[in-house]
């Protein structure tokens, strides 16, 4: 729309509106809680973005995790502001070379289908202590005068390692034997508990109608679906048999992160893809299968790739590898096998490789274990 552009301010980051006594506070004590905002769309000239009203929020001091989904109409939803007290984690005013702009870490943001943001993310960002919480849900395409709903997810309650539940949704008939799903499970709990991480909790079991094989552009729709009454601090997993336009991917999550205890919107879930983890003789690898499950999760609660096929880091957790460029043997493709004696070997390496890869660091172990979906 004319006169309508990115903003690039790359002077002090905003000033965060105090808490006042109109400050809802957030969540319910000593557990999990979600509240829900509709508000309406302006447009934020500073921004350059469609955006919803700056909201306070008060966080207590037992907050020991908390993400935020915004649910609209826009194809591409995130957040212009999200900031604890005086700590701006992002603000989309500033240019993106600066600290929370919009593709600085720790949250490498411009937002998503289901746009989502989390906290932690990374050690810098536990909300430890809580304070007056900002959040001003936004949207790059021009949906002024549109309607939107945030939903901001709160823990409260300190659970240790703690157990992540999983949703389970067979789709079409996907085939995926009880002996395979068991071991699957067994390996995904593995990994992450052999690396100081949550246990993996309930497990309970879905069938979905329709294809078992869905074309890449079409998994937002399967994830947004909302099965209805189940356990709404679990994170739904579902199962194909494949891609028909991108044969062989082994997953994807919803988003780093995807959305955390509210389904039914966009990005709300992962999906993993039984076809590629067959051998030649047509067995599921459920070794490499539970890995690629702990893999997704580990997206959808806000883990990025500890190193990209290209080499470029993507995270920002000091205590996880990264591959050297020295690794690459000039192709510019960074393998496993390659990366082997770095990061090869962790469970958030982007692909697989001919060993395990259920290397878990205490940062990533301490993500997941602090995700609003841990109990």
């Amino acid at each position: 729309t004319g006169g309508k552009g990115r903003g690039s301010d790359s002077g002090p980051a905003r000033e965060v509106p105090a808490c006042d006594d109109a400050s809802e506070v957030l969540g319910t004590a000593g557990g999990f809680g979600v509240n829900s905002y509709e508000f309406e769309f302006g447009w934020d000239y500073d921004m350059g973005v469609a955006a919803g009203p700056v909201m306070v929020f008060d966080l207590r001091s037992d907050a020991t995790g908390v993400s935020a989904t915004v649910d609209s109409a826009g194809n591409s939803t995130g957040f212009g502001l999200w900031a604890l007290d005086d700590d701006v984690f992002v603000d989309a005013s500033r240019s993106d070379e600066t600290d929370g702009a919009w593709y600085s870490a720790p949250y490498f943001h411009w937002g998503e289908l289901g746009g989502t943001i989390a906290m932690p993310i990374d050690p810098t960002t536990l909300p430890d202590g809580g304070g007056c919480l900002a959040v001003q849900p936004a949207a790059l395409e021009d949906v002024e005068g549109e309607m939107g709903t945030l939903h901001v997810v709160t823990r409260r309650a300190d659970v240790g390692a703690g157990t992540i539940d999983l949703n389970i949704v067979v789709v079409g008939g996907a085939d995926l034997t009880q002996e395979d799903l068991d071991d699957t499970v067994a390996r995904m709990d593995e990994v992450w508990t052999g690396g100081g991480g949550p246990a993996l909790g309930s497990v309970d079991l879905y069938e979905l109608s329709g294809s078992s094989m869905i074309r890449y552009r079409d998994s937002n729709e399967l994830r947004r679906t909302d099965l209805g009454g189940v356990n709404p601090q679990a994170i739904n997993l579902f199962v194909v048999d494949d891609y028909s336009d991108e044969s062989g991917t082994l997953g994807e999550a919803g988003g780093i992160p995807g959305p955390l205890g509210v389904f039914g919107v966009d990005g709300a879930g992962v999906i993993v893809a039984l076809d590629g983890h067959r051998s030649r003789n047509g067995d599921i690898d459920v070794s490499t299968m539970g890995e690629t499950m702990a893999h997704e999760v580990g997206h959808q609660v806000g883990l990025f790739h500890t190193t990209e096929a290209d080499g470029s880091r993507t995270e920002s957790l000091d205590d996880t590898p990264n591959c050297p460029n020295s690794a690459d043997d000039g192709d510019g493709y960074f393998s496993a096998e390659e990366c082997s004696g770095h990061d090869g070997a962790n469970f958030m390496f982007w692909t697989t490789g001919n060993f395990a890869q259920d290397e878990v660091s205490p940062s990533q172990a301490q993500v997941l274990s602090r995700s609003v979906v841990a109990h």
